[in-house]
């Protein structure tokens, strides 16, 4: 047995060598792929960089937070609070002024008022209030090309926004604001994202970590 054949020797560690720089070159393929695999959404400026273009009435929503369900409130100073959270989940389904309705399942389905001063409840609404809330239908029809994404505005089919973006990036829910001027939308990076019906400039970044479902509800609106 020759001193590079024996165990130990030259050769085996050379071996052993090059499995371990296989193993890493995968590790390391896996590792680039997902970190330079995600696909980023397109940059947007944000509403709170001018506030004074941009819509007068606030957006309210609920979103888990660490185990509750928090009410989020965007102002159109893009400033976002989250002034009052539940451990049992709910919904906005009414927003007037500084009173947020939310549909709440603390003590079975009910509906109860939030004052956004404080964040503090104010109250039940009467058990034969209407617990049914109707789909809030959509503001934009997203198309996809191989490269970009168009949005449409539902109804009057005109191009809201033409942007290049990743192949799975879209816009997932919208809505109309009560005077119909803005459109809120909630893409597919969970931004709620806020652009004007008439098409006359691109969307804008107000709140993120939002989510598409229930549908946000603008002030002075109810969800459906």
């Amino acid at each position: 047995m020759t001193e590079t054949d024996a165990p130990g020797s030259l050769v085996d560690r050379r071996s052993r060598g090059l499995l371990v720089a296989a193993a890493l070159l995968v590790v390391g393929t896996v590792v680039l792929v997902v970190v330079f695999g995600v696909q980023r959404p397109p940059s947007l400026s944000t509403l709170a960089d001018d506030p004074a273009d941009g819509p007068s009435a606030a957006v309210a929503w609920m979103a888990w937070e660490r185990g509750e369900a928090c009410v989020g409130v965007a102002r159109p100073s893009g400033v976002v609070a989250a002034p009052w959270c539940s451990p049992a989940g709910g919904e906005v389904v009414r927003f007037s002024g500084d009173e947020i309705v939310v549909r709440t399942w603390e003590a079975g389905e009910r509906l109860r008022t939030i004052d956004l001063d404080d964040g503090r409840p104010t109250g039940w609404l009467p058990a034969e209030d209407d617990l049914a809330v109707d789909p809030v239908p959509d503001a934009v029809w997203p198309e996809r090309d191989d490269s970009s994404l168009t949005l449409r505005e539902i109804g009057s089919d005109a191009v809201l926004w033409r942007v290049e973006a990743p192949e799975r990036y879209t816009i997932d829910s919208s809505a109309h604001s009560p005077d119909g001027a803005w459109i809120l939308m909630v893409d597919s990076a969970g931004r709620l994202l806020v652009v004007p019906a008439d098409g006359s400039g691109p969307p804008r970044v107000w709140a993120e970590d939002v989510p598409a479902w229930p549908v946000p509800v603008w002030e002075d609106a109810t969800a459906g």
